[in-house]
């Protein structure tokens, strides 16, 4: 890929970042998606590939929230569009079901030491900080109104969107009928059992149930 080309996407990204309007936002981050999936002849692995470059350069330059916020719309973008695609030549699940599947989002990092890395993230870019459990794992609330966890080191490292049901296993079954499949043994987040779930791309995210929010 070519300098100028890399120049533009990174310039598509923070025109989407800018803006203050959600829904033109969601369709600026749409055609960033769309215009990375042409450059890549729809490979989805590059596709992901490219979007975690753009952001490790946007964290490079301290903008570590609008990495984050980044990071967390476009995997929602990716997994929604990857939905669509799939359902082209399915019936649609029933919608009582998908409506209420996911009740709510957050951002989970994992660090081997959460309460300095939470520090950090306070000097910059959170607004406010909800819960502290006893392993030292934080909630966090950012300046862009992202529910946030930093969590002690798993099997993963680096920074997933979480996706959370009133039902993990409604959920868990949901995501299995889209296509997605179960990464390797569930996780122990703030004393709760969390799943890892990837796609063919490679990218991973996590599912858990409402229980991991209550007392927010």
């Amino acid at each position: 890929m070519s300098p100028a080309t890399d120049r533009n996407f990174q310039q598509q990204a923070q025109e989407a970042l800018e803006e203050l309007d959600s829904s033109k936002a969601d369709e600026l981050f749409v055609n960033l998606i769309v215009s990375l999936e042409d450059a890549f002849n729809k490979n989805q692995k590059d596709v992901a590939a490219e979007l975690q470059q753009i952001a490790k350069s946007i964290e490079s330059g301290g903008k570590i929230d609008d990495s984050l916020r980044f990071k967390q719309r476009t995997c929602e973008i990716m997994l929604r569009r990857s939905m669509a695609e799939r359902r082209k030549n399915q019936p649609p699940p029933a919608p009582p079901k998908e409506a209420k599947v996911v009740t709510q989002m957050a951002f989970v990092s994992f660090s081997p030491d959460p309460p300095s890395y939470a520090a950090f993230f306070n000097k910059l870019e959170v607004s406010s900080e909800l819960r502290v459990l006893p392993d030292g794992s934080r909630w966090l609330r950012s300046s862009q109104s992202q529910l946030m966890l930093i969590s002690k080191q798993h099997r993963l490292s680096g920074s997933y969107p979480m996706f959370i049901s009133q039902s993990r296993e409604d959920a868990s079954r949901y995501f299995q009928e889209q296509g997605y499949y179960l990464d390797g043994d569930e996780l122990d987040i703030c004393g709760k059992k969390v799943l890892v779930f990837k796609d063919k791309a490679g990218q991973r995210f996590l599912v858990a149930g409402a229980e991991i929010v209550q007392n927010m």
